[in-house]
């Protein structure tokens, strides 16, 4: 089901503005460096604690439907509400904005959907210091290459700070958009050659 802010609301409403793809909302937490990695989930952003600035963290929200907990996020990391507004405006375009203290990317992601039918989605990040957010419609196991890769120590990506971590998943992004591009070509050759 499409929702859409109302017309006339005011600046740094947080309603979704696209499609509903998820009944419910996941939050992870990771917590990673070069020795150790731990993934819990959360039932509020207040379960987060201090931040110890000699380690990683990427905090993981799928489903974009719960204004509530997108304003949580962007009071607890002091993000502009905004960002906030832009990450649950489902319909907007690819954007990379610098801000004081972070960096917003905004960018889509082709997925499979039923009969054939093409879903693009959209995957948010705001890289901060040393945390990671990243904002996607739907939870599914698109991210799991990624987790896998933070969870073995010494690695690069355990390695690197958060910015790496936010390559690889633009990466990841594009290595999806290829397939599905290479995909259609396939079908397109079907098509020629039944002309």
């Amino acid at each position: 089901m499409r929702e859409r802010k109302p017309i006339g609301a005011p600046p740094e409403t947080l309603m979704l503005s696209g499609i509903r793809r998820a009944e419910n909302t996941k939050l992870k937490w990771t917590c990673y460096d070069q020795e150790s990695c731990k993934t819990v989930e959360l039932n509020s952003i207040s379960e987060i604690g201090e931040i110890d600035k000699t380690k990683n963290y990427w905090l993981d929200l799928s489903g974009l439907h719960d204004g509530e907990l997108v304003g949580a996020i962007c009071q607890f990391f002091s993000i502009n509400k905004m960002v906030g507004e832009d990450v649950m405006n489902t319909n907007s375009l690819a954007k990379l904005e610098e801000f004081e203290n972070f960096i917003y990317i905004s960018q889509k992601v082709p997925f499979e959907g039923g009969e054939e039918d093409l879903e693009v989605h959209q995957l948010s990040l705001v890289i901060m210091e040393n945390v990671l957010i990243s904002f996607i419609e739907e939870e599914s196991d698109f991210f799991l290459p990624i987790y896998k890769r933070v969870n073995v120590a010494g690695s690069r990506m355990a390695k690197f700070g958060v910015d790496y971590l936010a390559w690889a998943l633009m990466d990841l992004c594009v290595d999806q958009t290829l397939s599905y591009i290479s995909q259609l070509e396939m079908g397109l050759e079907k098509v020629e050659l039944m002309i």
